[in-house]
């Protein structure tokens, strides 16, 4: 039985090169897209072989232990910077999109409990390698994400306190660039101590060689954030028409009042009726009276609806927003059977208004989008992108992205802008995450507090190291 667990530091550092040569190759133009796919291959066989050092008794079953540790570590820690570059390679149907974003939740809970699950399977099967409790390979396994997590936190907390020190653009380039290095051995250090069980680790280091590879990933990290970061204006789009909280979402009342503050757009939501009207409505289903009683918008007329709710027409949504010279960016949401031919019919209905007001379209129905393009080429059509983001979508005939602010990452936003399609972020509720936000290059924000955005000073040097938040997150 092993004492300790000896490795060579250079053999890690070599992964972590790679790693970050993978998330430096998505910035650059698609001669290098290569790269993703090669580093991540390149990444796995390393930590196999890192993984069958550690795990050197024979007649055990460690190609088990290896695999649901590469497997923890992928989801929940975002492999290295580089599982959301990989997931851009995932060719996937607009009709399965359709069905992640519409089961967000489901999705969200289904990737924790996957998560816990590995790591409940890990710890079983480290507790039979090592000869030890499963509740102590538990507590081990929590202790070191434990420890990335505040490594991981503290690591960005320093460097942000630093870039406010400095003041200095080219510094905070810097810090980032050690940022991503960090938190990439954090990463490596979380997985070999896990798959060390409660042994002890000893990391051989060749100082030279190692020292070399730093100043090697620096030098890419530099080149990664000179990419991705910016202080370049952006719009501000409000969400459902309302900037304030005592607002209705989709009401004429709040366009009016909203269209004085003169945001770039106000989006908003539509929905088709079974008679092919377009309503002012978020939601899917309207309280049909009794108890549990509610109906679907698609499968109910215009008649029938306002006999029980008050629903306002696009008609006269779009007609008001003309008369107050504001842009809208609107959102056709999903329907059924009922609704499958909602893009031609509200290009039928609204062409010439829709061009009057030099509006944008996007929709999670990527089918819908297609009817539009089909109508015309003077309404601009985007492609709403909640739980995955994958290069599939750059195949689309889309004219822009609207991504869930949750699920944004670096390789995304960097193929859509090689593209030139702009890429608005939703939905934005809070000070901070728009302060993040306005670091990326990114075209704008679609959100809850327009007039507090809007105020945000791009160019501070405290809203200038959000940036190093951003990179923290691309490593969650």
């Amino acid at each position: 039985m092993q004492t300790k667990v000896s490795l060579n530091g250079t053999e890690l550092m070599l992964i972590v090169l790679i790693s970050v040569v993978g998330q430096w190759s998505t910035g650059q133009d698609t001669t290098w897209s290569f790269l993703v796919p090669v580093c991540f291959l390149i990444i796995i066989m390393g930590l196999v072989f890192i993984g069958r050092q550690i795990l050197s008794n024979q007649g055990k079953p460690q190609s088990i232990i290896i695999g649901l540790g590469i497997l923890g570590l992928a989801p929940p820690l975002n492999f290295m910077g580089l599982l959301a570059e990989v997931m851009t390679y995932i060719p996937v149907s607009g009709a399965f999109i359709l069905f992640l974003n519409n089961h967000f939740k489901l999705v969200i809970t289904s990737g924790i409990g996957f998560t816990i699950m590995v790591w409940a399977l890990l710890a079983v099967m480290l507790a039979r390698f090592w000869h030890t409790s499963v509740k102590l390979q538990l507590v081990q396994i929590l202790k070191n994400l434990g420890w990335y997590v505040c490594w991981l936190a503290g690591l960005t907390l320093i460097l942000i306190l630093v870039a406010n020190v400095f003041k200095i653009q080219w510094m905070l380039v810097i810090l980032n660039a050690g940022l991503i290095l960090g938190l990439s051995i954090g990463q490596l250090r979380f997985l070999v101590h896990v798959w060390a069980g409660n042994l002890p680790v000893q990391i051989k280091n060749q100082l030279v060689i190692n020292i070399i590879i730093c100043i090697l990933v620096i030098t890419l990290g530099v080149s990664i954030t000179n990419v991705m970061f910016t202080t370049a204006p952006q719009q501000i789009i409000a969400h459902r028409g309302v900037y304030r909280n005592d607002q209705i979402p989709n009401s004429i009342a709040a366009l009016t009042q909203t269209s004085h503050q003169k945001f770039n757009f106000v989006e908003m939501d539509v929905r088709e009726t079974k008679d092919h009207y377009f309503v002012c409505q978020h939601d899917d289903e309207l309280d049909w009276g009794g108890k549990n009683q509610r109906k679907r918008i698609e499968d109910l007329t215009l008649k029938q609806i306002k006999k029980h709710d008050r629903v306002e027409l696009f008609d006269d949504y779009i007609a008001r927003a003309n008369q107050k010279q504001q842009r809208l960016l609107v959102e056709i949401k999903p329907g059924g059977n009922n609704a499958k031919s909602a893009g031609t019919d509200f290009v039928s209905q609204f062409k010439s208004s829709m061009e009057q007001n030099h509006g944008l379209v996007h929709s999670m129905e990527l089918d819908y989008l297609q009817q539009i393009k089909r109508e015309t080429n003077k309404i601009p059509v985007g492609g709403i992108v909640v739980t995955i983001n994958t290069g599939d979508l750059m195949t689309k005939a889309v004219d822009f992205y609207s991504v869930q602010a949750f699920t944004l990452n670096p390789a995304f936003f960097q193929q859509a802008n090689q593209l030139k399609r702009p890429v608005y972020v939703w939905t934005v509720r809070r000070p901070l995450q728009a302060q993040i936000l306005a670091t990326l290059p990114i075209t704008g924000q679609i959100t809850d507090i327009g007039s507090v955005v809007r105020h945000i000073e791009k160019s501070a040097p405290s809203n200038k190291s959000m940036f190093l938040v951003a990179t923290a997150w691309n490593y969650l």
